[in-house]
């Protein structure tokens, strides 16, 4: 799940009071920096407090005497959008029953962190800043972004939730190294592709790397072997906001950001092992243990033959865009390949590489060109793609160290697509 809000005011020192509270354990950080606009102004490693507030407010980290934006410091200044991505709630669960000697706990933290950068990666690329001239808007570039991302792992309903908070600071740095505010509109655009996307990310490395049997749930998963019971008893929050929604009548993305607000109350504060053992002892009472939890875990590595599930997945996707019977854009395909990839050992970067192909294919055709998006139709009723590629089998033994770079597919004379997946050692 992702959400979005936008962050105003002296709301800088929320994050860092947050974080502060909600340490998972002594070597965990407090926040870190992402993005190459943090790391053009100075910006790497853990969050200090100062470097922060500057940079919120639109000044140089290190000196508040240098502007970064033209309104730096002003009482109307945008902050920043906070962007939560948040784990699937089976996840937190049998997250919440490992004590922090477990190793497993913290590959379940490593995996999160790479599918939420992965995540952010995806929107980078779309994240744009606008110079102006005497006022008015001459022209966009790529922005570098600084983000300042928080992990913690309640809501405030004390439920286990492992999530991240990744704050775009609405500052960045451009080509030439000036610096300026971003445009944030495709933030809100391709919140739910973006959140797809870590979700299929996230769902590879736990069966990669932990061996954890996944289902597919909506347009989520879930953990084989959690109870539906003990997933509905740690989503106290969610149904909070749930019956909310229902009273009002009104279920769209901006009603469920004002049910969130409306229903929000202070967190209660409990200490890491307090929780800890709440959780235990919930736990117990719903069949859950530590070493239950253990025992999900497989000896080896799921593997699947990766033709034959990206052939799946565009047979899916070609379903659900025939039965909508309706044109589409090209966010619609990228977030249905993200649902379909979920639990098929597709990652993010393949599931975009199957998007643009199926985008690129003879069997689909564009009808009309919006602002950065597009829309399309099928020429066929169920549009036939063979996918192949060039991949590494040994390619997840190495999962962390081996970044794959995605060529951009390219079309046969039979409106085939080729999806080619360069492994870089």
């Amino acid at each position: 799940m992702l959400t979005i809000s936008a962050v105003g005011g002296g709301k800088w020192k929320y994050f860092l009071s947050i974080a502060k509270e909600e340490l998972l354990s002594e070597e965990e950080i407090e926040g870190y920096w992402l993005g190459a606009g943090a790391e053009k102004i100075g910006l790497k490693g853990n969050v200090k407090k100062q470097h922060f507030k500057n940079v919120f407010e639109g000044f140089a980290p290190r000196n508040k005497q240098i502007k970064l934006v033209r309104n730096a410091g002003g009482a109307d200044r945008q902050g920043g959008w906070d962007l939560v991505f948040s784990a699937p709630k089976s996840v937190s669960v049998a997250f919440s029953q490992l004590s922090d000697k477990v190793p497993e706990k913290k590959t379940i933290l490593e995996i999160h962190h790479r599918a939420l950068e992965k995540g952010i990666d995806f929107l980078t690329e779309q994240t744009y800043t606008r110079r102006f001239e005497t006022g008015v808007g001459k022209s966009e570039e790529r922005a570098g972004l600084v983000i300042a991302a928080f992990t913690h792992q309640t809501s405030r309903l004390n439920d286990p939730l492992l999530h991240t908070h990744a704050l775009f600071i609405n500052l960045c740095s451009r080509a030439d190294g000036s610096t300026g505010s971003i445009n944030s509109r495709q933030l809100y655009v391709l919140q739910k592709e973006a959140g797809t996307l870590y979700r299929a990310e996230l769902a590879l490395g736990l069966e990669h790397h932990l061996g954890l049997r996944l289902h597919r749930k909506e347009s989520w998963f879930e953990i084989d072997g959690i109870p539906d019971e003990a997933i509905d008893f740690f989503s106290k929050r969610r149904n909070e906001i749930e019956a909310r929604l229902n009273k009002l009548g009104f279920h769209s993305a901006q009603a469920k950001e004002y049910a969130n607000f409306d229903t929000r109350k202070a967190k209660g504060y409990k200490s890491r092992h307090e929780l800890f053992l709440d959780w235990q002892e919930q736990g117990k009472a719903l069949g859950l243990s530590e070493g239950l939890i253990l025992d999900l875990f497989g000896k080896e590595q799921i593997r699947r033959d990766r033709t034959e599930q990206i052939q799946i997945v565009v047979d899916e996707v070609s379903k659900r865009l025939a039965q909508s019977n309706k044109p589409f854009t090209n966010r619609d395909v990228y977030r249905l390949v993200a649902e379909e990839s979920q639990c098929r050992g597709v990652g993010l970067e393949l599931a975009c590489s199957i998007a643009k192909g199926y985008l690129a294919s003879d069997d689909v055709q564009m009808i009309k060109e919006f602002q950065k998006s597009q829309l399309y139709e099928s020429k066929r009723q169920e549009p036939l793609i063979q996918a192949s590629q060039n991949i590494d089998t040994d390619r997840d033994r190495d999962y962390i160290s081996h970044r794959p770079i995605i060529e951009i597919p390219r079309a046969s004379n039979m409106g085939q697509i080729e999806h080619t997946l360069i492994i870089q050692r």
